[in-house]
């Protein structure tokens, strides 16, 4: 509830005044420039979509991490040295036998 006894606030100064002016007039144009960046939509209809979108994130902490995380995933996906799944390594190397495959050309 408000008292009849309260005084309203002072009225803002001439430099107040154009200072919030000068804020706003500075939100605005980034605005503008932000609108003006093609949206995700517009970059799927490009078939060069990826030379648009390419440095997006450069300097990012946030994608650093990213790749950082994607790396340590792939590597965890990989298997270990020395260890093969279902391959026993063999010591003996395999010989072909060139009779073998000779004869079994058709002739003619």
């Amino acid at each position: 509830m408000v008292s009849a006894t309260t005084t309203p606030p002072p009225s803002p100064s001439n430099a107040e005044l154009d200072e919030r002016l000068r804020r706003l007039e500075e939100s605005v144009a980034e605005l503008t420039r932000a609108a003006t960046v093609p949206s995700s939509r517009q970059l799927k209809k490009d078939p060069k979509w990826y030379v648009n979108g390419a440095g997006r994130f450069a300097d990012s902490p946030a994608f650093e991490e990213i790749v950082r995380l994607g790396r340590a995933y792939r590597e965890s996906l990989r298997p270990k040295a020395g260890k093969t799944k279902g391959n026993k390594p063999t010591s003996k190397r395999r010989r072909t036998n060139s009779v073998a495959r000779k004869g079994s050309r058709a002739r003619t």
